[in-house]
């Protein structure tokens, strides 16, 4: 046994630009993000620790301070959900200039740092698609969570619901997804966060020169309040493929497991959404199926590796 240590981070200023609800969801999906980075890595949700860096405008203007509140307490709000204390921070307070007579801040952003106990090394997973043939499962649910996502800024669109973490169900999710890799049963594990599952598939793919096969009709969607409803969809102006494809959803991961273990994975996550939503190919080739049963991709391997190194383009 070697245990060892995992760091990860999380940092995004456009969901700290949103309204009051938005600010406060910026505490509480980074910390829940900055959790998910380093389960796939090994980190026990039972063993970690925190640490925050708030850089923010002149916090002696009403709306800085009160932005800066709503964010401090969605941190608070998550760190107790999932037991994960604040051990320490640095914050950079101030950020402010005048260009005329016009007084400028930076965008509120927060940077989530997580410290975990990884008890085994040789039980953490890497990112990369391992072997063809074994199937590739979404653990957590999709919903219509554009708001400050990498899609909508591509599209240069504004709008959309900030990502919410459930902070009722998300921490047992977490701790089962961790009981399955600390057992051998996952191959692989991406978490789902900028550009949601299309680029989790793409750098899976390129990382391990592999490829998938997606049926976008069986990722598991969040329904109810709020969510997907089976006559209306996700509602009025969301495409269903781009939603399951682009979403920022919370406490979601791309899974990869043997055929052999297939069966065992999906009860070692009874109870919480998961569902098989494709298979790995020898093909180096990501072919995406959309909710109406058509190709809607079809996208050589070697094609996403080179955009993904080509470099910043924004």
């Amino acid at each position: 046994v070697r245990p060892r240590v995992v760091l990860a981070v999380n940092v995004q200023d456009r969901h700290g630009v949103r309204r009051r609800y938005g600010r406060e969801l910026h505490g509480t999906g980074h910390t829940d993000r900055t959790c998910n980075a380093s389960r796939p890595l090994g980190g026990d949700p039972e063993h970690t620790a925190i640490l925050d860096n708030f850089s923010w405008g002149n916090c002696e203007k009403p709306d800085r301070l009160g932005a800066l509140v709503h964010a401090a307490q969605g941190c608070y709000r998550a760190a107790v959900a999932y037991g994960t204390p604040f051990i320490s921070g640095k914050d950079s307070l101030n950020n402010e200039y005048k260009v005329g007579g016009e007084s400028l801040a930076i965008p509120p952003t927060l940077l989530v740092s997580s410290l975990s106990i990884v008890p085994d090394v040789a039980q953490t997973v890497t990112m990369d698609f391992k072997r063809p043939g074994s199937w590739i499962f979404q653990v957590g649910e999709t919903d219509a969570e554009l708001g400050g996502s990498h899609y909508l800024a591509h599209k240069a669109l504004a709008g959309g619901r900030v990502p919410r973490p459930d902070l009722l169900r998300a921490p047992a999710l977490l701790r089962a997804l961790h009981k399955a890799i600390a057992s051998g049963l996952v191959l692989s594990c991406h978490d789902l966060s900028e550009g949601g599952l299309a680029v989790a598939v793409a750098e899976s793919a390129f990382a391990g020169s592999l490829g998938a096969s997606i049926d976008l009709d069986r990722v598991p969607v969040r329904e109810g309040r709020d969510g997907f409803d089976e006559d209306e969809g996700f509602g009025k102006g969301y495409d269903p493929d781009a939603t399951r494809l682009f979403s920022e959803s919370c406490t979601r991961f791309l899974v990869e497991v043997a055929d052999e273990h297939a069966t065992t994975f999906e009860s070692e996550l009874a109870g919480h959404a998961c569902t098989a939503i494709g298979q790995v190919t020898g093909d180096p080739v990501v072919t995406l199926r959309g909710t109406a049963g058509d190709e809607i991709l079809r996208v050589p391997v070697d094609e996403l590796r080179a955009a993904f190194s080509s470099g910043f383009a924004g």
